[in-house]
């Protein structure tokens, strides 16, 4: 059975979109709503896929919610 960050790193990588992807739509995010919390850096969602770390509520939001498509 998949943890919840090994679930995270494969629809991730399913949509293919690097960790730096998710970080700079986190950041666009944390702006956009003037809250830092938003805010993924590289290394925690590392952490979030690899380690077992549970995000806050903010940043579970932002890895979806401002991506780029991807044709």
């Amino acid at each position: 059975m998949a943890t919840g960050g090994q679930t995270l790193r494969v629809l991730r990588e399913r949509m293919e979109l690097t960790m730096r992807d998710i970080e700079t739509a986190s950041e666009r995010i944390a702006r956009k709503r003037d809250n830092e919390e938003y805010l993924v850096p590289i290394s925690r969602l590392s952490d979030f896929e690899t380690k077992g770390v549970i995000p806050s509520i903010y940043r579970l939001y932002s890895p979806g919610g401002d991506l780029p498509a991807r044709s």
